[in-house]
């Protein structure tokens, strides 16, 4: 019994580490900003998870990763949500305004939010989005797109939400795989004890009498 205790133990324990670390994968991106556009939060160099599949409906604010035909030679890149449909948005060297109110935007690199750009107001469409980089000095963003549907993108552009508290889904799979790890060990130590009490029984047999 032991030696079929430790076979389950193991092939669970195996199970678990693996599920944890293709659940990660399955379910997050690593991207790694090839640009300097979204500074100081994510500087280029180094990485950033997002969620994969579908994000639902982005919020203001949040940092998604877009995906464009026409633009940016169709590479995924990493911006953040400044407005969704039906949303004002006007900018100048002085900074934005969303639906006539000053928009506060305290990661904006030295707080230049209105850096880089000429002014412009636009109003976004039903299902898209108006984007900018972090460092305004220095994103192509809607800002330079103006032409094209005031600069937005649709919505199903969005390949990923940036996930903010990185540690959640590394620490997710680390418990997994410690989980794993645990459960494999038990399996191994009942597989070890079944085979040294198989081995002490088959020694302690009396040898047959012969006829």
């Amino acid at each position: 019994m032991l030696r079929v205790a430790g076979w389950v133990l193991a092939g669970v324990g195996v199970l678990v580490a693996a599920g944890g670390f293709f659940g990660v994968r399955t379910h997050y991106r690593a991207v790694i900003p090839g640009g300097a556009s979204m500074e100081p939060g994510r500087p280029p160099g180094r990485t950033v998870l997002f969620t994969k599949g579908p994000v639902g409906r982005p919020h203001r604010g949040d940092v998604v990763l877009i995906q464009v035909p026409g633009r940016y030679r169709g590479e995924p890149v990493i911006q953040r949500v400044i407005g969704v449909g039906g949303d004002r948005v006007a900018g100048d060297r002085r900074g934005l305004t969303l639906n006539g109110r000053p928009l506060r935007e305290p990661y904006v690199l030295h707080g230049d939010a209105g850096a880089g750009s000429p002014p412009y107001a636009v109003t976004v469409p039903a299902g898209r989005l108006f984007l900018l980089g972090d460092h305004r000095a220095d994103s192509l963003d809607s800002r330079f797109f103006l032409s094209d549907r005031s600069g937005t993108v649709p919505v199903s552009a969005v390949r990923g939400r940036a996930v903010e508290n990185q540690r959640v889904p590394l620490l997710l799979a680390l418990g997994s795989l410690l989980s794993g790890a645990l459960v494999l060990a038990g399996g191994v130590g009942c597989l070890i004890a079944g085979y040294v009490m198989r081995g002490r029984r088959r020694a302690g047999t009396p040898a047959p009498v012969p006829w």
